[in-house]
């Protein structure tokens, strides 16, 4: 996790290894959130600065390229249990850009 200021919002790139996959996504869903916006004691998205996720060599199907440039990318999850997940095989290298 990158966070640029001292607040609690942040754009979060999550990833993990699982079968020889690599599980992907964003996140602008605030940090104080539990498993839905019921248990949110905020109201603003977690975002603090643009960022882009590019698959480099066979990106297809959910092996794609990701890119959030404000709090409602459409891209991101933006609330709990919001189905934004990617996967790309292991060997695929990823471009993570903060911009």
């Amino acid at each position: 996790m990158l966070v640029l200021t001292v607040v609690s919002l942040c754009v979060v790139f999550e990833t993990a290894l699982i079968s020889g996959r690599i599980w992907y996504d964003i996140s602008v869903i605030p940090v104080d959130c539990g498993a839905s916006w019921d248990k949110c004691t905020g109201t603003k998205k977690g975002f603090n600065v643009a960022m882009s996720v590019v698959p480099q060599n066979n990106p297809s199907g959910s092996c794609k390229a990701l890119y959030c440039g404000s709090a409602t990318c459409s891209d991101a999850y933006l609330f709990p249990n919001d189905i934004k997940t990617h996967d790309c095989s292991a060997n695929e290298p990823m471009l993570i850009t903060f911009c």
